[in-house]
């Protein structure tokens, strides 16, 4: 076992095969439990980095010349103290590191948190910063999540309602991935706000086919084999393009902009989907099932779902899906049917589409193409010659 632990720590300093370095909370891991050896083995075997670990590291501290080698006894006893060194410097700021057994949530001001997922400070930022307020927020800043000397969080500055939801199930003094999961899945919707029904969704959200107020667009894509007809409000896109060269060349939208997809059996709604704009630049996801009643996951395949840990995934991550991938061109089917956007031939549209690169970009972490879309139909109306003067300045500003 201390072996693991030791080839974390070499990967930390030294990188794998292929370049990489052991994250920040799996470094954090492997220091937690070689003090934990360590306590448990008063001999120095504990301490002893086996050869996988002192090879590696010996070969750093060799000069290029061969007369200044020392002999490899002192390469490998260096190697010791410079690791032990690392081992104990960190062991005196990771006091997120507990190995007194299970924590008492409801009491402690500091839980560890590993989520062994990759860019794990910006994953625990995006969920946690939906339980600082109505609006979301940094939830450092609010006292929520702590950074230093690992990432851990704090249970006192969550709503007692939701901080029964959070268990150190296995006992081992800290939150992992499925007892983070287990806590938002419990939680995360009413901290949210989302409404219960999506009838009551409608009354303050009320997406239509109206053209003069929702970008409307049917796709059939990834996220399920039924047909995806998505509403994105008009306005919320206009202000993104205006905002376009303030925000560096980036389409970010309004903070409480709400995009709704319902996905369909012919006209038959299965399922709808809701994503709606934080002020603190993320987004909340939320489904509603074919009854209108607020789900945990979608059922229409070809796999089931789960919002928001699934959703969130996709919308941080950088890869690329199709339709949006290929477009303008047309895409290739996919295992499980068509991939489709569904849009006349002058919105396929080149130019403004390499001008915003928006599927690639996903500066808002949207994967759709809606600014690109809604731009080639300016475009278009301005090559028919019937475009607003509003809409020929919104153009001219954009430089297209």
């Amino acid at each position: 076992m201390t072996t693991k632990y030791w080839n974390v720590l070499k990967q930390r300093f030294l990188g794998d095969s292929k370049g990489r370095t052991a994250d920040g909370s799996t470094y954090n891991s492997a220091v937690c439990g070689l003090r934990s050896a360590v306590c448990e083995r008063s001999s120095e075997v504990a301490l002893r980095p086996p050869s996988s670990v002192l090879r590696p590291l010996s070969s750093v501290l060799r000069p290029p010349t061969s007369f200044l080698c020392p002999p490899s006894s002192v390469l490998r006893s260096l190697s010791s103290v410079l690791v032990i060194a690392a081992l104990l410097g960190a062991t005196q700021t990771l006091s997120g590191c507990q190995d007194s057994g299970p924590i008492d949530v409801a009491t402690a001001d500091r839980v560890p948190v590993d989520l062994d997922k990759s860019n794990e400070e910006r994953l625990l930022r995006y969920y946690l910063g939906g339980y600082v307020s109505a609006e979301g927020g940094d939830p450092v800043e609010a006292g929520l999540m702590m950074v230093d000397g690992g990432l851990a969080l704090n249970p006192q500055q969550l709503d007692p309602a939701f901080r029964t939801a959070l268990t150190d199930t296995d006992g081992n003094g800290t939150i992992g991935w499925e007892e983070f999961v287990e806590f938002v899945e419990a939680t995360y919707a009413d901290a949210r706000l989302f409404p219960h029904t999506l009838a009551e969704l409608k009354s303050t959200v009320q997406w239509s086919d109206d053209d003069s107020v929702w970008f409307t667009l049917d796709v059939d894509g990834v996220v399920t084999v039924a047909r995806r007809r998505i509403y994105v409000p008009l306005e919320a896109i206009r202000t993104a393009l205006a905002g376009y060269s303030d925000a560096g060349e980036r389409i970010v939208y309004a903070p409480g902009t709400v995009i709704v997809a319902e996905h369909l059996d012919d006209e038959r709604v299965l399922e709808t989907t809701v994503k709606r704009r934080r002020s603190d630049g993320f987004w909340d996801f939320a489904i509603y099932d074919a009854s209108g009643r607020r789900a945990l996951r979608t059922s229409t395949g070809p796999r089931e779902l789960r919002a928001p840990v699934q959703c969130v995934g996709c919308h941080l991550g950088r890869r690329a899906f199709d339709p949006e991938k290929s477009f303008p061109a047309e895409a290739p089917d996919g295992p499980y049917g068509p991939r489709a956007l569904y849009v006349s031939d002058d919105l396929r549209n080149a130019e403004v589409t390499a001008y915003f690169d928006e599927h690639v970009k996903r500066s808002d972490g949207l994967l759709g193409l809606y600014a690109t879309l809604y731009t080639a139909r300016l475009v278009a109306d301005r090559d028919a010659g019937s475009l607003s003067e509003e809409d020929r300045t919104l153009l001219e500003e954009l430089g297209l």
